[in-house]
């Protein structure tokens, strides 16, 4: 008896003494007090707690298919697995004591499905000399897979310089969120939440150990599955814990931390009785059947900024988490697709982009050559590259992945979801260093089918947008494959390239750190076509454009060094765009709104500085930095837009015509325009007369101007 009540005792005080550490710290967010403990009623509840999972929110019906699929994945305990056997029998018994049933959708079947490989090419050094050649010449059979891999000759290299020390704010990627937003882990993890805001404290941010996200849930269970935490403080089975968890040997006082995080945030939740637990997580689902945006939280987030150093050692200890080492690409997949599907573990990786136009230390020609950086002595990079010919993409501005190269920095299970390039630009990904990335493609043909079964499959995350219908989102390119998607795959290894051809989708897993490098390019003039469909996609979708293609269409026409391939693609497609210009322009007048050239007035310029447009680069203003947006279609209004003076909200032509024609008064709204009919006129003669020699036939389209001359001559 006696020992019982010293045990008691040092419980007590040694949880007492952490709380109280905890209080002194600015929002600590404690989610138990001492006094309750010294009340006693905490601490019975404490040694009642049996060892297991406990009661938890946890779904226990778990389907045999499901079982059979978990064992067979964890008998891998090679590349899958870490630790005694007691640790391993933990992982399996809370999987599945926490797996839900996705048969319904499919979401369950991680059998393997062999995938079709992709196109691989193995150019010689002087076809990429001319890389867009080669890449066009090649699409003509590649195309119709979406994506190749391209291997350069031995010994060729591409440059890359980046400075350890350099930062940048990564973005957090919570992979058991990637198929569907709610599981078993968010589930229980919320519970845990809930029950912590309803004893004052609150778990805003998941706390880190090693520089990883912790388990929340796995760390309750595992402490209960250790005999709870009488067990586990009076026998120091923390390390035995933290194995459980597979918290890397390296991780800096990882069982201390381990104690802090479970006193701090779940001994409250642990003492509650099976009937309390239940209750709560009765109420928690009300909640989120009422209004399920509120729960279902995204699965990519913004992260805190880090340098390149310190995101290697956080991809250093994911890793050791779940392989004891270096991954075959198989084993990553497996792994990926079950934590993706089965949703039981919380799994939290980063993947960081650098701006090399805009990054200090990082610019593309001039990057730091200390001894700390990746150096080569190749003097290629990616941008000179694609540029070996005359590009339409020549006349934009800096602008991040379109004409300036961005760096991909990523570890372990992180990945770019299922989408395509806004723009329908074919884009060249080569990976200068690291682990290799998976790739996975579905051909531009197969959008309609695609869009079917992503929102058969998730229908809660697919949007109706014509373009931007696909959110975050990651399903396996088996469960596509087995609903009649054609889906391709290959390993990109270091040293190799990835060419993304238009309108194609793509996906992909790294399988570990590795440095990449990605830029957009043009293979034709052809391409023109598809970047006018794909701005009148993303103004129908309210999807930010960026960069102006009324802008860049309107250079083309204008510069006398154009050629004449491109002119005779462009042209064209500006007197279509001048066309829809002035007829909307059209309507608006006859509405009766008033009318003014930008920057006619002191008041233009107060009101936004786009309307002019920041000069830079001699003058150029085709960038997202340099033109208003449209305040509801998000697009980059160049040659018009309409303001609201009264609160400073601008239109585009299509949607103001919309919004207009029901408000009767306008006395707030303008019209500013850049160029007048004469002037947009003026362009497409010149255009013509530089292709044809002679001048166009006149339009007998009722004109702005004749327009407006009509309502100043009618009597009131």
């Amino acid at each position: 008896m006696d020992t019982e009540k010293k045990s008691k005792a040092r419980l007590t005080q040694s949880i007492s003494h952490s709380l109280k550490k905890d209080k002194m710290r600015p929002n600590s967010g404690s989610a138990v007090g001492s006094k309750d403990l010294q009340k006693g009623n905490k601490l019975e509840a404490v040694i009642r707690l049996r060892s297991g999972t406990g009661v938890g929110c946890e779904q226990r019906t778990p389907t045999d298919g499901l079982r059979q699929s978990v064992s067979q994945q964890m008998t891998s305990t090679k590349e899958m697995g870490r630790g005694c056997g007691d640790c391993r029998e933990f992982r399996s018994s809370s999987l599945l004591s926490s797996a839900s049933s996705d048969t319904a959708c499919g979401l369950a079947d991680v059998q393997s499905i062999p995938v079709p490989q992709l196109p691989t090419l193995h150019p010689t050094a002087e076809q990429l000399q001319d890389f867009t050649n080669y890449v066009n010449e090649c699409s003509k059979t590649a195309l119709d897979f979406g994506m190749c891999r391209i291997i350069p000759p031995e010994g060729w290299k591409m440059n890359c310089n980046i400075s350890h020390d350099v930062r940048f704010t990564p973005l957090t990627q919570y992979i058991h969120k990637m198929t569907q937003r709610w599981g078993p882990n968010v589930q229980h993890l919320t519970c845990i939440m809930h029950h912590i805001e309803s004893q004052g404290g609150n778990l805003e941010h998941i706390p880190l150990v090693g520089g990883v996200e912790t388990d929340m849930v796995a760390l309750s269970q595992a402490v209960q599955s250790c005999g709870g935490i009488q067990q586990v403080v009076d026998k120091n089975k923390w390390p035995k814990v933290a194995e459980m968890l597979r918290i890397p040997s390296v991780a800096r006082e990882k069982s201390s931390r381990l104690y802090e995080i479970y006193c701090r945030y779940l001994l409250s939740y642990d003492t509650l009785l099976p009937d309390e637990k239940k209750k709560l997580e009765e109420k928690v689902l009300s909640k989120r059947d009422k209004d399920p945006a509120v729960f279902d939280q995204p699965c990519v987030t913004k992260g805190r900024a880090k340098s390149l150093s310190e995101f290697f050692c956080m991809a250093r200890n994911t890793q050791s988490m779940y392989f004891d080492e270096d991954p075959s690409p198989d084993a990553v997949q497996r792994e990926y697709w079950r934590l993706t599907q089965e949703r039981t573990s919380h799994v939290a990786v980063q993947i960081g982009h650098i701006d090399s136009c805009q990054c200090s230390g990082t610019t593309r020609s001039s990057l730091s050559r200390k001894k700390d950086t990746l150096v080569s002595k190749d003097e290629q990079n990616l941008k000179a590259l694609v540029r070996t010919h005359r590009s339409v993409l020549d006349q934009l501005t800096s602008i991040s992945g379109v004409t300036e190269s961005v760096l991909d920095i990523g570890m372990l299970f992180s990945s770019l979801c299922w989408s395509r390039d806004p723009h329908f630009l074919p884009c060249v990904y080569y990976l200068h260093t690291g682990s290799d990335v998976i790739w996975y493609s579905v051909p531009a043909s197969e959008e309609a089918r695609l869009k079917s079964v992503m929102q058969h499959l998730v229908p809660d995350l697919i949007e109706s947008n014509p373009l931007s219908w696909l959110d975050s989102v990651m399903i396996s390119p088996q469960v596509l494959r087995d609903r009649g998607i054609r889906v391709f795959h290959t390993v990109q290894q270091q040293g190799q390239f990835v060419v993304v051809f238009p309108e194609s989708f793509a996906a992909n897993i790294c399988c570990g750190y590795s440095i990449m490098e990605h830029i957009n390019f043009t293979f034709s003039p052809d391409w023109l076509r598809l970047g006018c469909r794909a701005a009148q996609i993303l103004e129908e979708s309210c999807e930010p454009e960026m960069f102006s293609m009324e802008k860049l269409l309107v250079d083309l026409v204008m510069k006398e060094e154009t050629p004449a391939d491109e002119l005779k693609v462009a042209l064209p497609l500006l007197d279509d765009v001048i066309a829809k210009e002035l007829d909307l322009r059209q309507e608006l007048v006859e509405l009766g709104l008033k009318s003014r050239r930008l920057n006619e007035s002191a008041s233009d310029c107060s009101t936004a500085s786009v309307e002019s447009g920041r000069k830079s680069n001699g003058g150029d203003t085709n960038s997202a930095r340099d033109l208003r947006r449209c305040d509801v279609s998000e697009k980059l209004c160049y040659f018009s837009m309409v303001l609201n003076e009264q609160n400073d909200v601008s239109y585009c032509l299509g949607q103001a015509v919309s919004r207009l024609k029901r408000r009767k008064n306008l006395g707030s709204f303008v019209l500013l325009y850049r160029l007048d009919e004469v002037e947009l006129n003026n362009i497409i003669e010149k255009g013509w007369m530089r292709i044809s020699g002679r001048r166009r036939s006149p339009s007998k389209r009722n004109t702005v101007a004749a327009t407006l001359t009509k309502n100043k001559t009618r009597k009131p």
